[in-house]
């Protein structure tokens, strides 16, 4: 292998990542609650919002248009991955802390939480 790009930066206490289907940009979080994009072709790292708490789950949608976070809070957020504007906030009371994993497809969102419960909703904008 060869390799291609190194970030100029080093990230703190990194807890998530996620990578676009064109592997152009991996979106972080840290344990400071930093949402952060890092354009991988051009080395590049922006701060493109906060989040609430710390991020247990993340998931970017196949068009990478959108993020969606998973917390603890038993939280989940949807963020505008170019501009980092969180687009829908939700607390479920199916979960002990956690939300543990997050979905995202279209108007789809399914998660699920540390108390075993699986959920499926439609994002309505």
């Amino acid at each position: 292998g060869k390799l291609l790009n190194k970030s100029h930066e080093n990230i703190d206490s990194l807890s998530r990542l996620v990578v676009t289907n064109n592997g152009q940009y991996v979106y972080t979080t840290e344990f400071k609650a930093a949402l952060r994009r890092w354009d991988a072709r051009n080395n590049k790292l922006d701060e493109v919002s906060s989040i609430r708490g710390q991020a247990s789950s993340m998931f970017v949608s196949s068009d990478g248009r959108m993020i969606a976070i998973g917390g603890n809070h038993r939280d989940v957020a949807l963020y505008d991955a170019n501009k980092g504007e969180r687009l829908m906030y939700f607390q479920t009371e199916a979960s002990d802390f956690y939300v543990t994993n997050v979905w995202l497809l279209g108007n789809r969102l399914i998660f699920t939480t540390d108390a075993g419960v699986l959920k499926d909703g439609e994002i309505q904008r």
